[in-house]
């Protein structure tokens, strides 16, 4: 199983040594929550000339903060199922395959006011249960900002614990 990272990195720019550090690493797969960029900043700025292809989800309403970022090794083979930004909940699909063990990925962004309504929290689960209905691993990583105090957190984590194929625990934030 190749080496993995994920960070809620609360923007990419002022880090970007760190990021080539970690690229010049082991780590195969490189996983980035609220990395504050937008389309105006070229792939290659991110990479710098690394062996990686990288998978965005900005920001595009001018506002500052979410986004998300998956750097994949080259050497992985790699397929984007779904990259979408919206105000309330940010997300990256990929499905991975590791010589021959293929891995669906979601990396999951969702501001804090965002899980505070029972709509928003509905709209989180209608989205990560498109994907997670397959017959091989699947891990999510994220920032969920989950309300301890809205009842629908517990059909959330109920959502994740029943996914026949989750390679994790899910334990309550609080």
């Amino acid at each position: 199983m190749p080496e993995v990272f994920y960070a809620n990195i609360r923007s990419l720019l002022n880090k970007i040594d760190l990021l080539n550090f970690y690229m010049t690493t082991k780590i195969q797969n490189l996983m980035l929550v609220r990395n504050l960029v937008n389309k105006e900043v070229d792939d290659r700025l991110i990479l710098t000339n690394k062996p990686y292809n990288i998978y965005r989800s900005d920001r595009t309403n001018g506002r500052k903060g979410g986004g998300t970022a998956v750097l994949v090794h080259s050497s992985i083979t790699s397929s984007l199922i779904s990259s979408i930004f919206n105000q309330n909940i940010n997300h990256i699909c990929l499905d991975l395959l590791f010589n021959t063990k293929k891995i669906r990925l979601i990396v999951v962004y969702v501001p804090p006011s965002s899980t505070q309504t029972n709509k928003q929290l509905d709209k989180l689960i209608n989205i990560l249960s498109l994907y997670v209905n397959v017959d091989y691993s699947i891990i999510i990583v994220g920032d969920f900002n989950l309300n301890s105090e809205n009842p629908k957190t517990a059909q959330f984590l109920i959502l994740l614990r029943l996914s026949p194929s989750l390679n994790s625990s899910t334990n309550p934030p609080w």
